[in-house]
């Protein structure tokens, strides 16, 4: 987490007379050109980082500096208290309990109520403890991932493990591949940290950017059909939970209608019959059909 990095960057020269960056890299396992990039990227953020040259030269803060209480106001660290309190309801961290602590010397004040996301955190979060680790030791990782047709046996050198959209993903290259891969932690089973260290680096790859640009484009390209649906009004608390409130019409005297648009594909059909006998298909007629024949299928296979 480059945050972390540059936090522990500060309280390093907060600590030191003088640092070079061949030292503050072995401290903190990345390499050299990173330290130079952070560098800039604290000074550009207004901290009095002075460079010397030479052999005895090396990093520091103008003397007589110390870290401002005002640099963040106290919305800025109350903001940034409750982000890290609600991250660690998804996995045990002691990086981010450490910078909890550090942030709440700068705010004393009581911190607000946090998001609380431990119910996503039973599946994976030793995965992403243990797949965390091997990123910080280099170390490749082998697992089984759940496919549409199968289990697939992969070794991956792990780049970037990050939170998307309530899923927790895997950013890595896989052996034999001539470009990264994402994974779906959900999916990985068997997990096992290797011995094999790889040397490469991947500090340029942003996995979360990549997934990002991945999904848009993904988006741009997905045909959708505008569908319409009919609940009870007894239905309305699953609707509510399930739908945008603007897609719902309550104007019915029994029923709510839902209007809206979704991609052409098998995911859809399942989480329309998810709803069981509570939900009618008006339209488009060719998804009605879709409808019609899993729901044959599935009588089949009880009646048959």
């Amino acid at each position: 987490m480059k945050i972390e990095r540059l936090l522990k960057i500060i309280f390093i020269l907060l600590n030191k007379q003088k640092v070079t960056a061949e030292e503050v890299a072995k401290h903190l396992a990345v390499s050299t050109r990173t330290v130079y990039r952070d560098m800039d990227t604290l000074s550009l953020a207004g901290f009095p980082i002075y460079a010397e040259q030479g052999n005895l030269g090396g990093y520091r803060l103008i003397e007589g500096y110390y870290f401002p209480h005002s640099y963040f106001t106290e919305e800025d660290l109350r903001l940034i208290k409750e982000t890290l309190t609600s991250t660690m309801t998804l996995h045990t961290d002691k990086a981010l309990h450490n910078i909890l602590a550090k942030i709440s010397l700068l705010n004393e004040s009581k911190p607000e109520n946090s998001i609380d996301f431990s119910f996503l955190n039973n599946k994976d979060g030793v995965k992403v403890t243990d797949i965390r680790q091997a990123i910080k030791d280099k170390k490749c990782i082998t697992f089984s991932y759940a496919k549409k047709e199968q289990l697939e046996t992969k070794k991956v050198k792990p780049i970037q493990v990050f939170f998307y959209h309530l899923s927790w993903y895997l950013f890595g290259w896989p052996e034999n591949e001539t470009k990264p891969k994402f994974y779906r932690l959900s999916r990985i089973h068997e997990l096992k940290v290797g011995n094999t260290i790889f040397s490469e680096s991947f500090e340029y790859l942003d996995g979360y950017q990549e997934f990002s640009n991945w999904m848009k484009s993904l988006e741009s390209e997905i045909v959708k059909i505008d569908i319409v649906l009919r609940f009870p009004l007894i239905s309305s608390q699953e609707v509510f939970d399930s739908f945008p409130e603007t897609s719902i019409d309550k104007s019915g005297v029994d029923h709510l209608l839902v209007r809206i648009s979704y991609p052409d594909e098998e995911w859809v059909v399942k989480l329309i019959l998810s709803f069981g006998s509570q939900v009618e298909v008006l339209s488009p007629e060719g998804f009605k059909n879709k409808i019609m024949a899993h729901i044959e299928k599935m009588t089949r296979i009880y009646f048959t």
